[in-house]
């Protein structure tokens, strides 16, 4: 039986589109291959460069931390002096804590707002409450402010610069912390890992 090569042409036209349709898939893959080599270098480059600048960055850290650290130890017994001079003419702040201390230009510490408040906003107690002395906390008529108290206020406030939080951050709860420190003697504790000397923690203490 013989066939028209006619009949044929249809499928060798469909055959040869199906070898370009493959010939084009191996082209795109060899493409796509050279794609991935380049991009497979130039993230490893840009490896390199994170990694390079994660290094740089950290080393920067650490110099910047130490003079950062260097600076708060500094205003730290800065923020000391004043306190013994205070004691020393016999005045009492009555309200120490880090929104009273201003810093100026030339980075020295000055203490603000000498005025006694009679009446304060709840969000003020709550504030002042965090530097309270704990036998203060307690209302007694028995016990009165005096420099013991202003000293408790004033470590915590170093406290405050060492740890570079306010204390009991994340605790909005008057009572509770009231509770914490009079009754259950709770005292911020300095971190683990904090890169602060001995010597400024004794500031503190």
């Amino acid at each position: 039986m013989v066939v028209p090569f006619a009949k044929f042409l249809p499928f060798i036209d469909e055959i040869g589109n199906f070898f370009n349709e493959i010939i084009e898939l191996v082209e795109d893959a060899e493409h796509n291959k050279r794609i991935c080599e380049i991009l497979k270098n130039r993230v490893r480059v840009a490896e390199l460069s994170v990694q390079d600048l994660r290094e740089k960055r950290k080393d920067r850290q650490d110099f910047f931390n130490k003079i950062n650290y260097i600076r708060l130890q500094e205003l730290s017994i800065i923020i000391t002096q004043i306190k013994n001079f205070l004691r020393t003419v016999e005045i009492l702040h009555r309200d120490i804590r880090a929104e009273n201390i201003l810093i100026t230009f030339n980075e020295t510490a000055k203490l603000a707002n000498f005025n006694s408040i009679a009446a304060l906003s709840p969000s003020h107690k709550l504030d002042r409450i965090r530097y309270c002395a704990p036998e203060l906390m307690k209302r007694s008529p028995y016990v009165k402010y005096d420099n013991r108290c202003e000293v408790f206020s004033f470590g915590i406030l170093l406290w405050e610069i060492a740890e570079k939080r306010f204390p009991h951050q994340g605790n909005d709860d008057l009572i509770d912390i009231v509770d914490k420190v009079s009754n259950k003697m709770y005292r911020e504790p300095f971190s683990e890992n904090g890169q602060m000397p001995e010597e400024f923690k004794r500031l503190e203490i």
